[in-house]
């Protein structure tokens, strides 16, 4: 292979993981989660700012999934890293955190929203990207 044919694939690879990274940021899925979590952050800034809000919505059904789609290996290890999460004290010491620290409280729900807004932001610039380029993101 000669170096022309060599930097070509390379520029090909390339331009093919740059076109995947920005369908995966660009997902639809991945946007509507990072704009609930804005949501979610923003409003509790505006009507609890000493509590952390609550993240229970988030449902297979509602990222945009089926509802038939079997999903019990995910739900297995999930359940299994939240047992062991609870057998470490973990509700315990996060309690306990923000008990000694009530002022990081607005902190964290500042940084969440700031993060989650970064990140709904980046989806929809690359969203639009794709647009341009005569790609539906997924």
């Amino acid at each position: 292979m000669s170096l022309r044919a060599a930097k070509a694939e390379a520029k090909a690879s390339a331009g093919r993981i740059a076109a995947a990274w920005s369908a995966l940021i660009g997902s639809r899925v991945l946007v509507a989660i990072a704009a609930m979590f804005a949501i979610a952050f923003a409003m509790t800034l505006a009507f609890s700012p000493s509590r952390l809000p609550p993240i229970g919505f988030l449902t297979p059904a509602s990222v945009g999934l089926p509802v038939g789609v079997d999903l019990a290996k995910e739900r297995a290890a999930a359940e299994e890293i939240l047992d062991a999460a609870k057998r470490q004290g973990g509700v315990e010491k996060a309690s306990a955190f923000i008990d000694r620290y009530p002022q990081a409280v607005p902190i964290l729900n500042w940084a969440g929203l700031a993060i989650s807004l970064g990140l709904t932001i980046a989806g929809l610039w690359a969203q639009t990207r794709l647009y341009r380029r005569g790609i539906n993101p997924v």
